[in-house]
């Protein structure tokens, strides 16, 4: 029967972290885009779902248990990037979803398009700034959660580490020290003294001998 091992682990890998973290970023756009196609409202505020997947897509890509460090870091701006993206992204959409549906012509990338943008940012300056306040409130929310998953995740490895350490100390302070020289056995033992020193035992014959010889 063939024994099947147990693969050894894969090294951790930084370069995939910011790989699959970079995917945020066109979750983010889509996302606000989508629903912001369908005249959802204030779909711009989604576009914190960028900030909700990136750290665990670093943890995923990196191959760690836990984000810290460097990686928290760049999962962080990576994140912002993907949530105003995403906002710029669903916010045209609503405007360009709310302009073809009253029969203007042209395009994303028109003059007359452009013109629409603008008054829209003048005329309605609230349907800009309460999904954006909610983008930042749920997106500041989710980078202080991760910050302290990361802080929990590497106070518990210091822990371990320290606990390790202390018992190895421990361990090598409660061994016997080495005897510098092995005891010699005593050899057979007969009635708990060793045999060599046992008294020698008299016969018979050499005890009645002297008797024969007195007068």
């Amino acid at each position: 029967m063939t024994e099947v091992l147990d693969p050894a682990p894969r090294p951790h890998s930084f370069g995939r972290g910011v790989a699959f973290a970079l995917l945020a970023i066109p979750l983010a756009v889509m996302v606000t885009t989508v629903l912001a196609s369908l005249g959802f409202g204030f779909a711009s505020a989604f576009a914190a779902v960028g900030m909700l997947v990136v750290f665990g897509l670093f943890t995923f890509g990196s191959r760690r248990k836990a984000i810290s460090g460097a990686g928290f870091a760049l999962s962080a701006q990576i994140g912002t990037i993907a949530v105003i993206l995403g906002f710029i992204s669903g916010y045209l959409a609503d405007v360009y979803r709310s302009f073809i549906s009253v029969g203007d012509k042209g395009g994303l990338f028109g003059s007359v398009f452009a013109r629409r943008v603008e008054l829209q940012l003048s005329n309605s300056l609230l349907e800009v700034l309460i999904p954006a306040l909610l983008a930042i409130a749920f997106s500041v929310i989710l980078i202080v959660s991760a910050a302290r998953s990361a802080a929990a995740a590497r106070r518990a490895a210091t822990d371990v580490h320290s606990a390790d350490a202390s018992d190895a100390h421990a361990s090598d302070l409660g061994s016997p020290p080495a005897s510098a020289a092995p005891h010699s056995s005593p050899g057979i033992l007969l009635n708990g003294e060793p045999l060599a020193t046992q008294p020698e035992k008299k016969n018979l014959w050499n005890r009645s001998a002297p008797q024969k010889d007195q007068p």
